[in-house]
């Protein structure tokens, strides 16, 4: 014996979602671009895929920056997915109190398609990701630098490690 109210449940379920993709669409074909967050900067890098080819494309990376910018304890911070930066103000102003005179400086890049990064880019993966943090230190002259990660940017920081020991 059938109910009949299965059926109707499902076109209704399917209704709302089609109607929640369009609503997602339109709120992102309005976006502008967001300025960077207080303190960051805007950092001009070519574009990047997994196998580290270029598209020939200029994107922008912001680059939020705490702490002393001349420490010798340099730690770069990646964040994950969906939190996209913003998130190590807290752990950097410890870190500052736990260094005392010696210092550190943290650099969390915000990866694209988050904050005022470009949110337009051909790919969005950990390997892409990882040459965009390298070349965001190599963009401000860091050879060396401890990596902290959570979520995403754990991937991110593995591949990283391979790609630049």
């Amino acid at each position: 014996m059938t109910t009949g109210h299965k059926p109707r449940f499902g076109r209704r379920l399917l209704g709302i979602w089609a109607a929640l993709v369009v609503a997602s669409q339109i709120v992102v074909s309005l976006r502008t671009d967001p300025l960077p967050r207080e303190g960051a900067t805007l950092v001009s890098a070519a574009e990047q895929t997994a196998t580290g080819e270029r598209t020939g494309e200029e994107i922008s990376i912001e680059v939020e920056q705490y702490g002393d910018p001349d420490a010798e304890i340099v730690i770069l911070a990646l964040h994950g997915a969906p939190s996209g930066g913003g998130d190590f103000a807290r752990l950097a102003a410890a870190l500052e109190e736990r260094a005392g005179p010696d210092g550190v400086r943290v650099i969390a890049p915000v990866m694209p398609g988050y904050g005022a990064s470009t949110a337009d880019v051909t790919d969005y993966g950990i390997e892409a990701q990882a040459r965009y943090a390298g070349a965001g230190l190599d963009h401000l002259a860091i050879e060396r630098a401890h990596v902290f990660a959570h979520s995403l940017g754990g991937g991110t920081a593995l591949v990283l490690a391979e790609l630049a020991p």
